[in-house]
């Protein structure tokens, strides 16, 4: 008998388990039945099968289930179509936002920046022109026609740094730009340091591009203050460029440049001569948009061609402005200068006369309609200046006056007529607008076409 009831018994929890297996999914947690003594509210194992054992502890098991009204909880490996991966996925979804966030305040700390990238261009410019012109003493026009630049030039930056290569090639070919200039402070207030052959920060008129001016060229005095005076122009050097914000933008300049002699050799003199350098200094704000005022002061050296061999020494200051503004219907555009300083090239016959003083004033005013966003424009300008050489000296002022028309495609092409006019005095310095060559009166009318490369 005791056989036949474990072997009933064992029937008995099959059929129970095979029931608790058909059993339709109801809410996870259930609540448990307080009046089945003895039953756990522990909710049962759902991966195990029961085990086919008479044991007292997995019969309490035994009744507990088959008395609830709860089922099994799913194992994960078992879950059904609509809830599987679920959690998973949500995991995936929380781990790439976590990721995106991090990445973002690592940018907004400054603790991973974007790589800047390096950007190399090339460019030049084309002037081509006819002119006919009338010298004294002569009395007749003599035409020539000519290509009056033809440059080209290779600018390099990256992260800050830039570097530029720019060479003329009408006529002799000759380097006019190769320098390189680096970040040392890069932030609002930025320090920059530049060196290699470049412009003296030193007249506003003669640091603006020929292209951006709108006269054919630079005209008479400038033949004078940067071949002859030496005090702008290109040179061989080194600066510091400290550009401060603010509501008032102001920009410092300092540099140090190779001096020449009367031919344009670069000197080479001992420390007593400041080793033939020239020291440059220029200070400018912004007060308002369209509007910058500069002044400039500098200190060179200089040799006559005679014997015997002097190192002279010269100096020089300068003021100017420049305004870009809209009036009326179109953009009017000025630049504005007052120069005064010493110099060696004298005039007259003294033989004590060695050193003098100069005073130059000039102006170029330009009215363009049109333009805007690489269309077509016209412009009217007109430049005027005036130099006195030698303030000991009378009669030897030198003054040109010139005049014309632009018409041409904003930053791409253009075609200009204009008309100069240049006076130079009896007493003026021998070759004060070109070495060797005595100053004459000329007047000039030209076509001239330009492209920008």
């Amino acid at each position: 008998m005791t056989v036949l009831r474990q072997l009933i018994f064992a029937l008995g929890l099959v059929s129970s388990g095979l029931a608790f297996a058909d059993e339709p999914p109801t809410a996870p947690n259930p609540p448990v039945d307080p009046q089945v003594p003895g039953v756990s509210p522990t909710v049962p194992e759902p991966a195990q099968a029961p085990a086919a054992t008479g044991s007292p502890k997995h019969h309490k098991k035994h009744d507990h289930e088959a008395g609830s009204e709860t089922t099994t909880v799913t194992p994960p490996g078992e879950a059904n179509d609509e809830t599987k991966g679920e959690p998973e996925d949500e995991a995936k979804a929380e781990a790439k936002a976590q990721a995106k966030a991090e990445r973002k305040a690592k940018g907004q700390n400054g603790q991973k920046k974007k790589k800047k990238k390096k950007k190399l261009e090339f460019g030049g410019r084309l002037f081509v022109r006819g002119a006919v012109m009338k010298a004294a003493p002569a009395t007749d026009w003599t035409g020539q026609g000519s290509v009056t630049s033809a440059r080209a030039k290779a600018d390099f930056r990256s992260h800050g740094m830039h570097a530029e290569l720019q060479v003329e090639f009408a006529g002799k070919a000759r380097l006019k730009n190769a320098y390189i200039q680096l970040p040392l402070v890069d932030g609002p207030a930025r320090i920059d340091v530049r060196a290699g052959q470049f412009k003296m920060p030193f007249s506003a008129i003669e640091r603006e591009s020929l292209w951006s001016l709108p006269t054919a060229d630079r005209g008479l005095l400038h033949d004078v203050l940067a071949k002859r005076l030496q005090v702008a122009g290109r040179s061989v050097g080194a600066m510091i460029i400290v550009e401060l914000p603010g509501d008032v933008p102001t920009k410092l300049e300092a540099g140090v440049f190779q001096g020449f002699d009367d031919a344009g050799t670069p000197l080479a003199s001992s420390s007593s001569d400041r080793f033939g350098q020239d020291l440059v200094l220029r200070a400018s704000v912004k007060p308002v948009h369209g509007f910058e005022i500069g002044a400039a002061g500098e200190a060179r050296v200089g040799q006559l061609l005679e014997v015997p061999v002097v190192i002279r020494r010269g100096y020089a200051a300068e003021v100017d402005a420049t305004i870009e503004a809209t009036v009326g219907p179109g953009l009017l555009r000025f630049w504005l200068e007052g120069m005064i300083g010493t110099s060696w090239l004298v005039g007259g016959m003294s033989t004590g006369h060695e050193l003098t003083r100069f005073l130059e004033t000039r102006g170029v005013v330009a009215y363009r309609i049109g333009g805007e966003n690489k269309h077509r424009y016209g412009e009217l300008y007109a430049q005027a200046g005036a130099l006195d050489p030698d303030r000991i000296i009378s009669g030897d002022r030198l003054v040109e006056i010139a005049g014309g028309l632009t018409y041409g495609l904003n930053d791409v092409w253009r075609v200009q007529a204009e008309a100069e006019v240049w006076r130079v005095a009896d007493a003026a310095p021998l070759g004060i607008a070109q070495f060797a060559v005595a100053p004459g009166n000329t007047t000039t009318i030209l076509v001239q076409l330009g492209a920008r490369l």
